[in-house]
């Protein structure tokens, strides 16, 4: 299939679906979010950048234009379609067809399979190059509106949220039994059954219940030995047939994370001791696992990047990522690609904030405010410890004193410094400050990172840091919204190649609503604005007329 862009459909005046709609119904379609898609969101998608994902061989059949797979795709995020209600209301619905400029064609250029096809194409450039197209065109559409409604990029706030994937949550007894019935059923299709002798109850589902479900805990760890040792059996006979399978990767997978070998037998390694990016469910091998608040979560982790001002607010970037990752890396990523010529303020909770990002932030022109502290909190008058910035030793204390000596300790990134025991005994914060209290001195150990912490809940407590942290409340809406009106929890795809495809539309669909609401205010306001020109003029006119009529009675 060869790339072609849409260079726009001539209007057919006999046959525009728009045009041979009533006067009444144009001015509905006009007035709706139809227009404003079409000439703010529609127009402003790139077609060239997916012409990657076509032929060069220009004499084969054309593509459904790139512009409509991503605006149909967009709408169906903003009105929460299937794929077949989505292509049912391009086909019938004057307004998607309005939106996505196809009202002059005589057969819509969509069918059935035109999104799952369109959405294959995505998924297979993304495993052979590692770019996430949609990433790229919805961060670009993003900077489109904020160029269009003049909003600059010097406000920014962050947030992250933990998405769930879409799989069956497993015990362990259960995850090993589904991977080895998977790669028996898969030696049953290939019609290998000489392979399953013995081994026949994993092809049945309602064993699986039975066993898993249904048996007492005592009964499981009888059943454990025998499972493993099938599990050993069936990868050591199968290698050479299906060593490229992803049933047979996915049990290799369970055995090299759960099973030891230390003894010569097959042991189950500690739970506690198996990583969480290990495989939680056959059916979502990308899916890690994260403990948060004394919860669990299955999935990934997503991270978003709002610029705003107070009418109106964009996400400009985003990350989606297997939910290991941490916020640390989050906000790493994000100053590492912010261009330092372009001051900004960046408003994150306390989960993003360490003495290293607000380094690395100050670097690249950042401002960089948190709302609170990752973890515990100093106490404020140990920010005006001082110390030496190359030799890292303490020069004095919050009191203005001097030790007597001082010495700084590379590998613990501490200092120890003596004080005389009397002026120490003077100080009020002597009961929190001393570390061991000796016959005639006292010692103080003080890290610079304690320091820094301290002059950061310094600022906290300023009025201004208070009203920048109180701007940041804006982006908490936006897991809430995933969550409520894009069901990102429950998301009908698996993988964390496809779930960040599907995701990419959604931060799209965002993005499209806040702009076409947008756009419906200010043509109000300009409506408004117009409409009181008109009144203020035929005051004038008033006023002139009234003029000239009582010079005319002076007369």
């Amino acid at each position: 299939m060869g790339f072609k862009r849409n260079d726009g459909h001539q209007i057919d005046l006999l046959n525009d679906t728009f045009l041979r709609t009533s006067e009444r119904t144009q001015r509905i379609v006009e007035k709706s979010w139809a227009r404003a898609f079409a000439e703010i969101i529609f127009s402003s998608i790139n077609e060239d950048r997916f012409e990657v994902l076509y032929s060069e061989n220009k004499a084969t059949r054309p593509n459904t234009p790139a512009n409509i797979m991503i605006g149909s795709l967009i709408l169906k995020q903003m009105f929460s379609l299937t794929d077949e209600e989505l292509l049912e209301s391009v086909i019938c619905d004057v307004r998607f067809q309005y939106a996505l400029g196809t009202t002059s064609c005589k057969e819509q250029p969509l069918s059935d399979r035109s999104f799952s096809r369109f959405r294959e194409r995505l998924y297979n450039y993304y495993e052979e190059t590692g770019t996430d197209l949609i990433k790229e065109e919805m961060e670009s559409l993003a900077d489109t509106f904020c160029s269009f409604f003049d909003l600059q990029p010097t406000m920014k706030r962050m947030d992250s949220f933990l998405v769930a994937s879409n799989c069956q949550k497993l015990n362990r007894y259960a995850l090993f039994y589904k991977c080895i019935s998977n790669l028996a059923k898969t030696l049953h299709k290939l019609g290998a059954d000489e392979l399953l002798k013995e081994k026949e109850h994993y092809l049945s589902r309602d064993y699986f219940n039975k066993v898993v479900f249904y048996n007492k805990h005592n009964d499981i760890e009888k059943d454990w030995q025998k499972c493993i040792e099938d599990g050993l059996t069936l990868l050591q006979e199968t290698k050479e047939l299906l060593e490229e399978n992803p049933d047979y990767q996915n049990l290799d997978r369970l055995i090299n994370e759960h099973i030891t070998f230390e003894t010569g037998e097959p042991k189950l390694i500690s739970q506690t001791k198996v990583s969480p990016n290990s495989l939680q469910n056959p059916s979502d091998p990308d899916a890690s696992y994260k403990k948060k608040n004394r919860k669990t979560y299955i999935g990934y982790a997503a991270n978003v990047v709002e610029t705003f001002n107070p009418t109106l607010a964009l996400i400009t970037s985003y990350e989606f990522e297997k939910n290991t990752i941490s916020d640390y890396q989050f906000i790493y990523r994000f100053i590492e690609q912010w261009d330092p010529t372009v001051p900004c303020t960046l408003i994150t909770d306390g989960g993003y904030g360490s003495e290293e990002t607000f380094v690395e932030a100050a670097e690249k022109n950042i401002d960089l405010y948190t709302t609170a502290l990752s973890s515990k909190s100093p106490q404020t008058w140990e920010a005006d410890f001082l110390f030496d910035k190359e030799t890292h030793e303490l020069l004095r204390c919050p009191q203005g004193h001097t030790p007597k000596k001082t010495k700084y300790y590379e590998y613990l990134q501490q200092t120890r410094s003596t004080f005389d025991k009397a002026t120490c005994k003077a100080c009020p914060f002597f009961e929190n400050c001393v570390y061991q209290e000796q016959k005639k001195t006292a010692v103080v150990i003080k890290s610079e990172k304690t320091v820094f912490r301290a002059q950061q809940v310094q600022k906290m407590k300023t009025k201004e840091y208070k009203k920048l942290g109180n701007l940041r409340n804006g982006i908490e809406g936006i897991p809430s919204v995933m969550r409520r009106r894009y069901k990102v929890d429950s998301m009908p795809f698996r993988g964390l190649i496809r779930s960040k495809i599907d995701f990419g539309f959604k931060i799209g669909a965002i993005n499209a609503k806040r702009a076409i609401k947008k756009t419906k205010e200010l043509a109000n306001f300009y409506f408004q604005k117009q409409k009181i020109a008109k009144i203020y003029t035929s005051l004038v006119i008033l006023l002139v007329r009234l003029g000239d009529f009582f010079v005319l009675l002076t007369l």
